[in-house]
């Protein structure tokens, strides 16, 4: 595939410098729809098989078109381009993402399934409910009926627990 390779220029200051990639028919020019715009012409770019058309005149790789009015200048080089291949999908490895689409089914089907249920729990088998039932009473939620998380004697900065009876003793 040929792209040309387009410099435009102003009292010898570049004004625009782009490629353009000619798949399809491209305008520079005056004129709206223009890939490169200046004033004074336009010129129509088409890819053929061994260069770049420009109007009737052919451009092989790496010729040049140059054309001048007043102070502008135009260059178009025809430059070949080349394709980068990509790889099939059904030559890629896709193990990665079906493992990970697997891994959110899961976890959704898991998440729905406890909340089914708790929603049912009233109607499940005594054994399945009691490993449901969330904790209900302040003393089953509290860390200390808890043997993981209670500390015993260990000193915990910044929390005193003053009952009732040390409050009465103070003077």
């Amino acid at each position: 595939m040929f792209a040309a390779h387009v410099i435009a220029t102003y009292h010898e200051e570049i004004i625009e410098d782009r490629l353009v990639l000619c798949e399809r028919p491209a305008y520079v020019g005056e004129g709206s729809g223009v890939s490169v715009a200046f004033p004074g012409a336009r010129f129509r770019l088409h890819a053929c098989a061994n260069g770049v058309l420009i109007g009737d005149e052919t451009l092989q790789d790496s010729d040049v078109f140059e054309w001048a009015q007043n102070n502008v200048s135009v260059r178009i080089r025809s430059i070949r381009v080349a394709e980068l291949e990509r790889e099939p999908l059904w030559n890629t490895d896709i193990r990665f993402p079906v493992l990970m689409f697997a891994l959110l089914l899961s976890v959704l089907t898991l998440q729905s399934a406890s909340q089914v249920i708790v929603t049912h729990e009233d109607k499940l088998p005594a054994r399945l409910a009691t490993w449901v039932s969330a904790p209900m009473a302040p003393a089953e939620m509290s860390t200390r009926s808890n043997p993981d998380f209670d500390l015993g004697e260990v000193a915990r900065y910044g929390v005193y627990r003053v009952s009732v009876d040390e409050k009465s003793s103070r003077p």
